[in-house]
């Protein structure tokens, strides 16, 4: 079973553990985990009935893989953070399950871009990276603003712009007077 749970929490746990129970999963890799350290994932990542096998740690990301506490053939292949892709590997009897987040939203060229800069430190190649990360933003814009049926529903359309910040939204009467 994989999980985003964006953020381990106890009471995301013990519900996730009723689920777990409840269809009868023996592994769960779970992303966005939001602990720094070995010490808070212990604090907050406890699920009962459930084991933590292997863990990597960030602020905003993490993953953890869990496995059911009756179940005692599993061991941990190996675990790392590169890059912002975080990984777990575990093994149970002759299955291999691997644990892998990357984040969204950075383009391969991207990723090159900074790997170059960190090596250099050369500000031209800095300035090609805010402009690739700039371009790959807007051609994301584009698509969703393109995939939008206008015609038959504004209501989605309105909902995206208000959630992106455009202004103060409208009363009724000016909602209803700007409507063909």
């Amino acid at each position: 079973c994989h999980h985003n749970i964006e953020s381990i929490t106890y009471s995301k746990n013990h519900y996730l553990s009723k689920l777990l129970k409840q269809d009868n999963i023996d592994l769960v890799a779970i992303q966005e985990t939001h602990c720094n350290t070995e010490e808070q994932l212990k604090q907050r990542g406890k699920i009962p009935g459930y084991d933590a096998l292997g863990a990597t740690y960030h602020h905003i990301y993490g993953v953890a893989t869990y496995m059911k506490s009756n179940i005692d053939n599993a061991t941990l292949v190996s675990t790392s953070s590169n890059n912002d892709i975080h990984t777990d590997v575990v093994q149970i009897g002759s299955i291999t399950v691997s644990n892998i987040y990357k984040p969204p939203g950075w383009p391969l060229n991207s990723e090159e871009l900074y790997q170059t800069f960190l090596d250099t430190g050369d500000q031209e190649v800095a300035d090609e990276l805010l402009h690739s990360l700039d371009d790959a933003r807007k051609q994301k814009w584009m698509e969703v603003v393109e995939s939008m049926n206008f015609q038959a529903s504004s209501r989605q359309a309105w909902a995206l712009l208000r959630k992106l910040g455009s202004g103060a939204p409208m009363d009724n009467k000016e909602e209803s007077q700007q409507m063909p």
